[in-house]
This record gives structure tokens, C-alpha cells and sequence, in this order.
């Protein structure tokens, strides 16, 4: 059985959504952070292109709360507000994506070639996406831009820091 690392929510205005659910759940969320790709393909543009995605997670237990602000007219459009995805850590998207055979809207890849992330139709289960997660780091960074910190044995990057 799978284990959701996170759950996604994309929010029309991420830190009025910090503030908030940060009270409701009684947690802290991590600094703002970018998942910022040049390989994104989604169903508004299916040549690669930038996806810079605003996001916080929450300092709990998995599974985790992600919250994304909505962001462009694809995969993280602001019709598409709420519950947005289960995220699911796997040794390689692009495997675990063409077993389940739920159909794609939305994958990054890195500029190697090996798929980082991938979204399920979220027709395919009920409105909810999958996000398929590689196990090897992604593209991570901090609100400014500057480069999150990088866990040395891991190399996943943290908007925690060193624990």
C-alpha cells in the first residue's frame, strides 16, 4: 500500500492561507517556498515550459498539508481551487504513473530527462489528483528565488533548514 507523504490544497492567496489553516490545524507552516521547473508540461501548454508554483507545508506528521497558490490556466488554475492532490513518493513518476494508467494533466521533468513529479487526470478519481513524487530531489527553492537549503544526505532540499 502506498503511504501520502501530503496532502495538496491550492488557494487563491497562499499566506492569508497560511495564516489561516495554521490556526484551524493548530501547526506551523514551513517559509514560503517555489517548485520552479523550465520542463513543465500541462493541458494549457504541452511544450515544456516555466511553472514557478508558490507553496508552504505544514511541520506535522505525514501526511503533510501542502498548500499551492493557484497559479496559470492549467494544472494549478484558480478553477481549480481546493483539495487538489495526494501525493504519493515513489522511486520513479513516469513507472508508477504508466502502472496505475490513471491518465496525465500535468508532469516536470528535469533537464536530464527523468520525470520529477506527475499529476493524474483527477477525473479518473473522483476530482481528486494523484502527484506521483521521484524520490531524487527536485527543484526547490525559496520565495526570493535563492536556493533552499539541501539536506547533505539526502540532497531533498528543506524550507525548514537543518533540523
Amino acid at each position: 500500500m502506498h503511504t501520502i507523504d501530503h496532502i495538496g490544497i491550492l488557494v487563491p492567496d497562499l499566506e492569508a492561507a497560511i495564516a489561516r489553516w495554521g490556526v484551524v490545524l493548530q501547526c506551523d507552516f514551513s517559509p514560503i517556498g517555489r517548485y520552479r521547473s523550465a520542463h513543465y508540461v500541462d493541458s494549457a501548454d504541452g511544450i515544456p515550459h516555466l511553472h514557478d508554483a508558490r507553496f508552504s507545508v505544514s511541520r506535522s506528521r505525514a501526511p503533510y498539508i501542502e498548500l499551492l497558490e493557484a497559479v496559470g490556466e492549467g494544472s494549478h488554475a484558480p478553477s481549480r481551487l481546493g483539495v487538489h492532490h495526494f501525493a504519493i513518493r515513489v522511486p520513479r513518476a513516469d513507472v508508477e504513473a504508466e502502472r496505475q494508467g490513471l491518465g496525465l494533466i500535468a508532469h516536470s521533468r528535469e533537464p536530464d530527462g527523468r520525470m520529477h513529479i506527475c499529476f493524474t487526470d483527477p477525473a479518473a478519481l473522483d476530482g481528486v489528483s494523484l502527484e506521483f513524487v521521484s524520490d531524487f530531489p527536485g527543484p526547490i527553492l525559496s520565495d526570493d528565488g535563492s536556493p533552499a537549503w539541501r539536506d547533505p544526505g539526502t540532497g531533498q532540499a528543506s524550507l525548514w533548514g537543518p533540523a
